[in-house]
């Protein structure tokens, strides 16, 4: 039996040539880019831009000669520039931590003297709007040249810090609305609630509230289980009604340790996943300890 072996015709070896530089451009195009902006790092460049172009205008005094070189000259310039590097290297440019020196060395005597205050102020406040409408982080020197090149070239960027922060947080704050919207609710009725009446019900309300919830969801089974909700709502009740009596300083300490107490009472039930939802407990987490906290400091 002969064997063959298959052999690639020159139509076929000069397709898989070219598919290999297709691929080899896009990865060079697409080597070194960042993660698109967060909203926090957008909305900073976007209030930083909308203050500079009116600053230059109203406080600088820019006129049409600076709106020239700030709009269209200096950026035309960094165009060509990097134009010109990508020529040499499609690599995106990245000066990494030099960058950041190196920006200010450059923008910070543009932006002190008066003769280049405006232009530069202008083309500032245009660079950082683009780096925010293109959801891309990096230097702002070249956020005009990288959306006309569609490159990632990065030469030092002011907001770094807020972006490098931004990802770890989200991350960590992830999941965690429910904690955030206990504290907002927390310190909502912190500022309308005094030591009295209102501040002891609202105490009796979070604890009570748990019996009809798990009643609800058809959690409280077992006379073990009810026997220790009925005891921690009278144990709290308790607190609130002994707040709602005694004088100012004391109720203070009182309706506090109510409420830290019961901060705990909702971390066991986040924990062991009964009565009420998950959610719900870990927002009240956040509401007993800001209430907990605004009530120690009332003078």
């Amino acid at each position: 039996m002969t064997g063959h072996t298959a052999t690639a015709t020159p139509t076929e070896v000069e397709e898989l040539t070219s598919r290999a530089r297709e691929v080899h451009a896009t990865d060079a195009d697409t080597a070194g880019r960042r993660a698109p902006l967060g909203p926090v790092g957008r909305g900073a460049r976007i209030v930083v831009g909308v203050a500079f172009i009116p600053l230059a205008v109203v406080w600088l005094g820019a006129g049409w000669d600076d709106a020239v070189i700030g709009l269209v000259v200096v950026p035309e310039v960094a165009v060509g520039l990097m134009a010109l590097r990508a020529r040499l290297s499609p690599k995106p440019l990245s000066l990494g931590l030099l960058g950041h020196p190196l920006s200010m060395a450059i923008l910070t005597p543009l932006l002190v003297l008066p003769a280049t205050a405006g232009a530069t102020t202008l083309f500032y406040g245009a660079s950082v709007l683009v780096a925010a409408g293109r959801r891309s982080g990096g230097s702002e020197l070249t956020a005009i040249s990288n959306a006309v090149l569609r490159r990632d070239d990065d030469v030092g960027d002011m907001f770094a810090p807020i972006d490098s922060v931004e990802e770890p947080a989200q991350r960590v704050l992830k999941g965690r609305w429910p904690t955030l919207f206990g504290i907002a609710a927390g310190l909502l009725v912190a500022q309308v609630l005094d030591v009295g009446v209102g501040l002891s019900l609202v105490t009796f309300y979070i604890a009570a509230v748990y019996l009809p919830i798990g009643a609800v969801r058809g959690q409280l089974r077992g006379l073990g289980l009810i026997t220790v909700e009925i005891a921690g709502v009278l144990g709290f009740g308790a607190l609130a009604l002994a707040g709602l009596l005694a004088d100012r300083h004391l109720a203070q300490y009182l309706l506090a340790t109510a409420l830290l107490g019961h901060a705990f009472w909702d971390l066991a039930h986040h924990r062991a996943d009964r009565v009420v939802p998950r959610w719900y407990a870990e927002s009240c987490v956040g509401l007993d300890v800001i209430l907990a906290a605004a009530v120690l400091a009332l003078p």
